[in-house]
């Protein structure tokens, strides 16, 4: 009896057998329909009278004779990497034989199969495991043994994403010359798949895919680069701290100083924001007569030294204002004199603690939301 899961796994390859008689089936969407002797009736309402499923399975032939293709791969170009064979075994011989040697013709005679037009082999690398099964009947697997996680040209083939996962690990280990970190490797292999360099190939009752050469080219310079990312997106690489002469503030202290430089570090590079309508404050200083909003800053260049030229908005006490370039180590050198009780004194710029706004094109500050 044909269960209701079954008729639910059926391709519109699949055939059933009603009264001893094939009939085709089709799917439209979520419906399924078999063709009868005028018209097509859903597969719902005849259920009871189906005798037999007949799953499809591609066929390849040779001459007179033909075998059963159980799984398949092929890659971009059309090559097998990897073919499962079943079927007589004088047939699974014959045609395997061909692949061993890179040929799919012998004489008038060539391999084909309307499962793969267009079929190719790979010209070297073809490996053969045969086994004979008996009653005649042989199983047979040709793969390309370059192909297959080698470390030319790589194809990971498996019956699920798990094994396909592991694939992809034995990869790493036979294929990359720099290593990974196991807390990576997943994110890594996620990453390879959105971008393009883990391909699926054409393929038929299994999964495979392909990495992509561009990961081997130049000492794996690519493959490297994708790596570094990751660690650094999960803080996994120790950033080497800078060490800055530090300006001597009259008013700071250096843990001071060194606090607003490790802010300085975090902000964005000049022009980084300059599409940006509203821009964050990364940094406030201010002074009895001078408010400077920093919103870019130089880590150091060829021509300044580290934040030597930053870039914000300026605010003196007068009431004129305008973005532009400024030195922050200038800033807290500065030593502005004043008097309390009769005493005279000097102060220097410091940094606003609680400050957390941003600023648009003309000035004006706004919340963070």
């Amino acid at each position: 009896m044909i269960i209701t899961e079954e008729l639910g796994n059926l391709t519109n390859k699949d055939k059933v057998v009603i009264e001893n008689t094939t009939r085709k089936i089709r799917i439209l969407g979520s419906i399924t329909q078999v063709q009868t002797d005028d018209s097509w009736i859903n597969i719902n309402d005849i259920k009871d009278e189906i005798q037999e499923i007949e799953k499809y399975t591609p066929t390849i032939y040779f001459g007179g004779s033909n075998a059963y293709v159980q799984s398949y791969s092929l890659n971009s170009n059309n090559e097998l990497v990897w073919i499962e064979l079943l079927g007589q075994e004088q047939n699974v011989r014959s045609i395997t034989a061909l692949f061993m040697q890179g040929k799919i013709s012998l004489g008038d005679n060539k391999v084909f199969s309307d499962e793969i037009p267009g079929l190719k082999v790979i010209a070297k690398g073809n490996v053969r495991k045969i086994q004979s099964l008996g009653n005649g009947v042989a199983h047979s697997i040709v793969y390309n043994h370059q192909s297959i996680v080698a470390s030319n040209f790589n194809t990971l083939i498996s019956n699920d994403d798990e094994g396909i996962y592991n694939e992809f690990l034995r990869w790493l280990k036979k294929s990359m010359k720099m290593p990974t970190l196991d807390d990576i490797n997943k994110e890594l292999y996620q990453l390879l798949k959105d971008e393009d360099f883990i391909c699926e190939n054409k393929s038929y009752n299994i999964k495979s895919f392909s990495m992509s050469e561009e990961l081997l080219k130049d000492d794996c310079i690519k493959f490297q680069e994708l790596v570094l990312k990751l660690l650094h997106k999960n803080n996994l690489i120790e950033k080497k701290k800078t060490s800055y002469n530090l300006p001597k503030s009259v008013y700071l202290t250096n843990e001071q100083v060194q606090d607003i430089y490790s802010v300085l570090e975090k902000m964005p590079d000049l022009y980084d924001l300059e599409d940006i309508d509203l821009k964050p404050v990364g940094l406030k200083l201010f002074s009895p007569s001078m408010t400077y909003y920093v919103v870019e800053s130089n880590k150091g260049c060829e021509d300044f030294e580290p934040f030597e030229r930053c870039f914000g908005y300026v605010v003196n006490s007068n009431g004129i204002a305008e973005w532009g370039y400024f030195s922050i180590p200038e800033i807290l050198e500065v030593s502005i004199p004043i008097a309390l009780n009769n005493q005279k004194m000097h102060v220097g710029f410091e940094r606003d603690l609680y400050f957390n706004k941003k600023i648009n094109n003309k000035g004006k500050l706004f919340d963070v939301d």
